[in-house]
């Protein structure tokens, strides 16, 4: 009984807030890639560190960044270590790092109810330039969320930057305000050598326009992809290798475009992405 009150306590606090003005982490074009950053309870592997790698770039600018994630498992439970770290351009950067515990109820052979908690710590630094110092500076950072997984279907949720920091490294305040997410996945299988993969995603921010796509991924023989999907910004399109062998290590190579169709676009805008990531 105890372990379904905290689940309740976790889906209810997720309606159960108010957010304001957000900064979140990058959003990836490729946006199936970004669930894990946000959410903990995703696809929880035993005993396996994940590391990974994304380059957004423009014409005009460019962010790198780099993240790794960790859980180790005993029977239902499960804790873990997670690390994010950005850089936008040559000055900006954020590294996160968090501790995660991971609850898991087995609602049938082939049905979970995963919950997870984030405790961490945002660190904010901006670079010296020649006319000013850098400075860096630590904010509290703390993200819940909730997953139902079938063998084929992933539904989950999350509540992040709970703790609604706000940090000023100079002059100028980074705000952290509380976000959400909503995520759905579906694996269609068409033959024991092809599936398709469907994902969608919705980012609610306060005051700001959500970040929301829909992306459909061909997968054949589990070493080639080829996506189309579309997004806030516009159509998404993409080719990727689950399996790509590299001095006998198996890593994962995605890389997409982001075609600007729906709205004005800033200077600043990266339709590029390239992704990689390996797992130990």
């Amino acid at each position: 009984m105890k372990q379904y009150y905290f689940f309740f306590l976790l889906f209810y606090s997720t309606f159960a807030v108010n957010g304001q003005e957000t900064k979140i982490p990058v959003f990836p074009v490729l946006f199936e890639n970004t669930i894990t950053y946000y959410n903990a309870s995703i696809e929880v592997d035993s005993n396996v560190i994940h590391l990974g790698s994304q380059q957004q770039f423009g014409a005009f600018s460019q962010n790198t960044l780099i993240y790794g994630f960790g859980t180790i498992t005993h029977n239902s439970n499960a804790l873990g270590v997670a690390f994010i770290s950005e850089k936008e351009g040559t000055l900006i950067s954020e590294n996160r790092i968090k501790g995660t515990y991971i609850k898991k109820i087995l609602l049938s052979a082939n049905t979970s109810l995963n919950a997870s908690v984030q405790v961490g710590l945002i660190n904010t630094s901006l670079g010296a330039t020649r006319s000013t110092a850098g400075a860096s500076t630590w904010a509290p950072d703390l993200d819940i969320g909730w997953q139902l997984q079938s063998k084929n279907t992933i539904l989950s949720s999350s509540i992040n930057q709970l703790s609604n920091s706000i940090v000023t490294p100079l002059s100028q305040s980074a705000i952290f305000k509380r976000f959400y997410t909503i995520y759905f996945s579906q694996q269609i299988d068409l033959s024991p050598t092809s599936l398709i993969h469907i994902y969608a995603q919705n980012i609610i921010l306060q005051h700001s326009k959500d970040k929301r796509g829909l992306k459909i991924d061909y997968i054949t023989n589990d070493i080639f992809s080829t996506g189309i999907g579309i997004n806030t910004n516009g159509y998404l399109f993409s080719i990727g290798f689950p399996k790509l062998i590299i001095y006998d290590q198996k890593f994962r190579l995605k890389i997409g475009y982001n075609h600007p169709s729906f709205s004005r676009i800033s200077s600043n805008f990266q339709p590029f992405q390239l992704h990689i990531s390996y797992s130990l």
